[in-house]
Formats: structure tokens, sequence, C-alpha cells
């Protein structure tokens, strides 16, 4: 079994297609989210994106309300039910990588945290520069 086949196992497991999986992700970490914004960040057409809404609605897993800011607009909004979904992947996810962390002897653990602290330092730095040349490109 490959890492994306476990991680697609999981989600299948809770009762969500890949790109459900990837719409409910983004609105948790964007809440309240218009439709809009799904379907440009997950790049899918608004239509596909507002069929992804229906089909999760119609399961539970997200709200359509009336945006607080624009009385107008309509967002979406997890559900209990979708959150504890996604609680119940990242936990298995946070076990099984755990549990493989484990295998590896304490002089790689230290390693590895070691590489991934760098990684992420590179990673901060790179976002970091290309903000710096969006912002720089936008007062031109």
């Amino acid at each position: 079994m490959s890492l994306s086949s476990f991680h697609r196992e999981l989600i299948t497991e809770q009762g969500l297609s890949l790109g459900q999986y990837i719409g409910l992700r983004f609105v948790a970490g964007n809440e309240p989210v218009r439709i809009s914004a799904l379907a440009r960040s997950t790049l899918v057409s608004r239509p596909t994106a507002t069929a992804y809404v229906d089909g999760m609605e119609r399961r539970g897993w997200v709200r359509r309300i009336r945006s607080r800011e624009d009385r107008r607009a309509v967002v979406l909004v997890l559900t209990a039910k979708a959150r504890r979904s996604l609680r119940a992947i990242d936990a298995e996810q946070t076990r099984f990588f755990t549990r493989a962390f484990a295998r590896l002897s304490p002089a790689r653990r230290r390693q590895t945290v070691e590489w991934l602290h760098e990684l992420a330092n590179a990673l901060d730095a790179q976002l970091k520069a290309r903000e710096s040349r969006a912002a720089r490109k936008a007062h031109g």
C-alpha cells in the first residue's frame, strides 16, 4: 500500500471523495468561504464547485449561510459532522506517522527533526521572498 492510497482510504472511510475532502480542508482553514473562493482554490469551475457543495450539503458536511459582512452573499461553514470527520482523519494520520517515526533509531529521529526544522525555515524564507516580490510588483 502506498502512502497516497492509505490517505485515500482514510478519506473514503469517512464517506468523502478526494474532491470533497480537499474542499472541506479549504473551508476548514478559511471559513466562512464563498463558493467562488472554493472554486479558485481547488482549480475547478464555479459550477463544478457548486455541484460539490450541493453534494456536501446533502450529506451534512457544510451549511450555506448569509455572510455577516455582506448579507447578499452566501458563504460556507463546516458542520459538526465535518469537523468530527476531519479530526478522525487527522488522528489516524498522526497515529500512523507516530508509529512510523518510532521505527527509526533515536539518532535518526533527532536527525529527522533537525532536518524538518531546517526545511520549515527554508519554506518560511521562500514564502517571505515570494510575498516581498508580490508586494514590490504591486507597488510597481
